[in-house]
Protein backbone atom coordinates (compact mmCIF):
# COMPACT_ATOMS: atom_id res chain seq x y z
CA UNK A 1 0.00 0.00 0.00
CA UNK A 2 1.09 3.57 -0.63
CA UNK A 3 2.47 5.46 2.32
CA UNK A 4 0.32 8.41 3.39
CA UNK A 5 1.93 11.73 4.22
CA UNK A 6 0.83 13.56 7.36
CA UNK A 7 -1.59 16.37 6.58
CA UNK A 8 -0.60 19.96 7.24
CA UNK A 9 -2.88 22.47 8.85
CA UNK A 10 -4.70 24.80 6.42
CA UNK A 11 -2.43 27.68 5.45
CA UNK A 12 0.69 25.96 6.79
CA UNK A 13 3.57 26.22 4.33
CA UNK A 14 6.04 23.43 3.65
CA UNK A 15 9.56 24.50 4.53
CA UNK A 16 12.80 23.12 3.15
CA UNK A 17 15.95 23.53 5.21
CA UNK A 18 19.12 24.56 3.46
CA UNK A 19 22.60 25.87 3.88
CA UNK A 20 25.84 26.90 2.31
CA UNK A 21 29.53 26.46 2.87
CA UNK A 22 31.45 29.23 4.59
CA UNK A 23 35.17 29.51 5.34
CA UNK A 24 36.09 26.52 7.55
CA UNK A 25 32.43 25.74 8.27
CA UNK A 26 28.79 25.68 7.28
CA UNK A 27 25.71 27.92 7.52
CA UNK A 28 22.31 26.26 8.00
CA UNK A 29 19.03 28.13 7.66
CA UNK A 30 15.80 26.82 9.10
CA UNK A 31 12.26 28.12 9.26
CA UNK A 32 12.91 30.27 12.33
CA UNK A 33 16.68 30.40 12.93
CA UNK A 34 20.02 30.65 11.18
CA UNK A 35 23.06 28.85 12.58
CA UNK A 36 26.75 28.83 11.66
CA UNK A 37 29.46 26.44 12.81
CA UNK A 38 33.10 27.30 12.03
CA UNK A 39 36.44 25.73 13.02
CA UNK A 40 38.83 28.20 14.69
CA UNK A 41 42.66 28.07 14.38
CA UNK A 42 42.91 25.92 17.55
CA UNK A 43 40.62 23.29 15.99
CA UNK A 44 37.57 24.07 18.16
CA UNK A 45 34.10 24.45 16.65
CA UNK A 46 32.61 27.93 17.20
CA UNK A 47 28.84 28.19 16.82
CA UNK A 48 26.54 31.16 16.31
CA UNK A 49 22.75 30.92 16.23
CA UNK A 50 20.25 33.71 15.75
CA UNK A 51 16.50 33.95 15.12
CA UNK A 52 15.33 35.22 11.74
CA UNK A 53 13.18 38.32 11.24
CA UNK A 54 9.59 37.00 11.28
CA UNK A 55 8.07 39.98 9.47
CA UNK A 56 9.94 39.13 6.27
CA UNK A 57 8.59 35.57 6.15
CA UNK A 58 4.94 36.19 6.99
CA UNK A 59 2.18 38.36 5.63
CA UNK A 60 1.60 39.88 2.20
CA UNK A 61 5.16 39.63 0.89
CA UNK A 62 5.45 35.93 1.78
CA UNK A 63 2.26 35.16 -0.16
CA UNK A 64 3.03 37.20 -3.29
CA UNK A 65 5.09 35.15 -5.78
CA UNK A 66 7.29 37.85 -7.38
CA UNK A 67 7.88 39.79 -4.15
CA UNK A 68 8.59 36.56 -2.27
CA UNK A 69 11.34 35.71 -4.78
CA UNK A 70 12.97 39.13 -4.56
CA UNK A 71 13.00 39.13 -0.76
CA UNK A 72 14.23 35.52 -0.71
CA UNK A 73 17.16 36.37 -2.97
CA UNK A 74 17.96 39.48 -0.94
CA UNK A 75 17.78 37.49 2.30
CA UNK A 76 20.09 34.77 0.98
CA UNK A 77 22.64 37.34 -0.19
CA UNK A 78 22.64 39.24 3.10
CA UNK A 79 22.78 36.14 5.34
CA UNK A 80 25.47 34.56 3.16
CA UNK A 81 27.65 37.67 3.10
CA UNK A 82 27.43 38.21 6.85
CA UNK A 83 28.14 34.53 7.49
CA UNK A 84 31.20 34.60 5.22
CA UNK A 85 32.55 37.72 6.92
CA UNK A 86 32.03 36.19 10.39
CA UNK A 87 33.55 32.84 9.40
CA UNK A 88 36.62 34.60 7.97
CA UNK A 89 37.08 36.44 11.27
CA UNK A 90 36.79 33.20 13.26
CA UNK A 91 39.11 31.28 10.91
CA UNK A 92 41.75 34.00 11.37
CA UNK A 93 41.28 34.06 15.15
CA UNK A 94 39.63 37.50 15.21
CA UNK A 95 36.12 36.54 16.32
CA UNK A 96 33.76 39.50 16.76
CA UNK A 97 30.13 39.77 17.82
CA UNK A 98 27.79 39.55 14.85
CA UNK A 99 24.08 40.11 14.32
CA UNK A 100 22.17 39.12 11.23
CA UNK A 101 19.64 41.95 11.45
CA UNK A 102 19.92 45.45 10.07
CA UNK A 103 20.58 46.93 6.67
CA UNK A 104 24.04 45.64 5.81
CA UNK A 105 22.55 44.36 2.56
CA UNK A 106 23.20 47.67 0.82
CA UNK A 107 26.92 46.91 1.00
CA UNK A 108 26.22 43.53 -0.58
CA UNK A 109 24.78 45.01 -3.76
Amino acid sequence: MAEQKPKRAPGELKFSYGGQAVIEGVLMRGAHDVSIAVRDPQGQIVEHQEPLNKTMYQGFIARTPFLRGITGLWDAMVLGTKALMWSADVALGEEEDVTFGGAVGFATV
